[in-house]
């Protein structure tokens, strides 16, 4: 009898919460995450596997998995392609693997972006101002229109220019894996679905190191660099590319604060959000 789409979804995202408590459960390291209320909750399992029992269950397991998402992929491509996050999110299993360094730390989004693309955000967020009733907004609408207005203006006069946003979008674990069967250490970010290791038959013991959370600062040179102004809401905050270049490239810290001076650009008053 054949199987329907609802089903095969149901089936893979059922074995997918099993499998998941069942690894939460026997990890030698899962990151923990705190919310705004003290609850914590645990994702990213690590577990070492240490005999050939249940380094077969797993696999097993791992198995099932994948052939659930195979299906669900066959019977409906378009909805679930092989890319999307419930096919292609797979737990990972390394045999040989003497030792794991595990990484806990918070990534950065940084790009570039060009001036044309805020100017045409500020233009469309004024065109929906303008449109809107009084009534509707709760800072006065000439108050906003002029902050609006004055960006415009700033980012045209510098329309060749180039823009780094940077943000900090994410916490990630990176697992360094070494093993006699690789050159150099294997790299691998560690996803929900779980990362499983095991050691040689002749080794007693799998060392996982976890090192303590690296809590990555902002690079000096941004530190020392205004934001740019920005009247409507952005991820992150915005610099010009060639200021960091330049205090990258002449770095001086008895002259920075000067330098720093006469880059601050002209502000404009804020808005809510």
């Amino acid at each position: 009898m054949q199987v329907s789409v609802t089903e095969l979804y149901e089936r893979l995202t059922a074995k997918r919460e099993e499998f998941n408590r069942l690894a939460l459960t026997h990890a030698d390291y899962k990151q923990t995450i705190t919310d705004d209320i003290g609850h914590e909750t645990y994702r990213r399992p690590v577990v070492a596997l240490k005999q050939d029992v249940p380094i077969a269950r797993w696999d097993k397991r791992i198995k099932e998995l994948q052939e659930l998402a195979d299906a669900l992929h066959k019977a409906d491509p378009e909805r679930f392609p092989e890319d999307s996050l419930i096919i292609k999110a797979m737990p990972k299993l390394v045999r040989n693997v003497d030792r794991v360094v595990l990484h806990e730390n918070i990534a950065t989004d940084s790009k570039l972006v060009t001036v044309a693309s805020i100017i045409k955000k500020l233009e469309l967020a004024k065109r929906k101002l303008i449109a809107m009733p009084s009534e509707n907004v709760v800072v006065s609408k000439s108050t906003q229109l002029k902050a609006l207005e004055e960006n415009i203006a700033f980012y045209q006069e510098n329309k060749t220019r180039k823009i780094r946003s940077r943000s900090h979008a994410y916490t990630e674990v990176k697992a360094y894996i070494y093993s006699r069967d690789f050159e150099k250490p294997l790299e691998y970010r560690v996803g929900d679905a779980g990362l499983f290791l095991f050691a040689p038959k002749s080794a007693r013991k799998l060392h996982v190191e976890i090192k303590a959370p690296n809590q990555k600062s902002v690079p000096l040179v941004y530190q020392h660099l205004q934001p740019l102004p920005l009247a409507i809401p952005h991820l992150g905050k915005l610099y010009w590319e060639d200021e960091a270049i330049k205090l990258r490239d002449n770095w001086d810290k008895d002259k920075l604060s000067e330098l720093v001076k006469t880059q601050k650009p002209k502000l404009v008053p804020k808005t809510k959000k």
